[in-house]
């Protein structure tokens, strides 16, 4: 009895050993089949810049970009995650980030922007980015506005040349620069 206890043993050591094998090269397949897109110091990382929600209200964004495999029910590739803090005279806002890399090179994405806290005004909505492949991120965006009542409209924007408030539907665009993590967590 003794004798097929230690094999049964065996057999499930033996089958725990195969199991994390097989784990481990699935992880290490996984990171070396990840586009360079998607590795640290890439479109991934930290990012900052500055962007006119009104007249006299400039405010710097801090974003910063995480990989997320099939984030949204979608297996086929990886999604972009993250967080972003707009902060300004009027204060701070933080938002959650979702995305999807449109091109293979990283270079073509759209991100969209959640935020738990939605004080009548402005806010960042959806908005279609490009990477130039370096340290600059351009980012098109129409904002989200709300009313007193939460209600929100994602119509109005500013004109990022002037800063004057804009026609409703206009796209705004703004840069950002790749930023080192002390520089992100010092942004606000």
């Amino acid at each position: 009895m003794a004798a097929s206890g230690r094999s049964g043993l065996r057999y499930f050591v033996g089958f725990v050993v195969v199991a994390a094998l097989i784990i481990g090269a699935l992880f290490a397949f996984r990171a070396l089949s990840k586009p360079d897109w998607a590795k640290e110091g890439e479109l991934l990382g930290h990012w900052r810049g500055t962007v006119a929600f009104g007249p006299g209200d400039e405010r710097a964004v801090a974003l910063r970009l995480d990989e997320s495999f099939g984030s949204r029910g979608d297996t086929s590739g990886l999604d972009l995650a993250g967080e972003v803090k707009a902060c300004g005279t009027g204060g701070r806002t933080d938002y959650t980030l979702n995305g999807k890399v449109r091109k293979d090179d990283g270079t073509s994405f759209s991100v969209g922007f959640g935020s738990e806290d939605r004080e009548p005004g402005r806010h960042l909505n959806t908005a279609e980015g490009t990477w130039d492949g370096n340290d600059v991120l351009t980012l098109d965006m129409r904002f989200l506005t709300s009313d007193a009542d939460g209600v929100a409209e994602g119509t109005a924007s500013t004109s990022a040349q002037s800063g004057s408030p804009s026609e409703p539907g206009e796209v705004v665009t703004f840069r950002l620069k790749r930023v080192t993590e002390d520089q992100f967590s010092a942004a606000c």
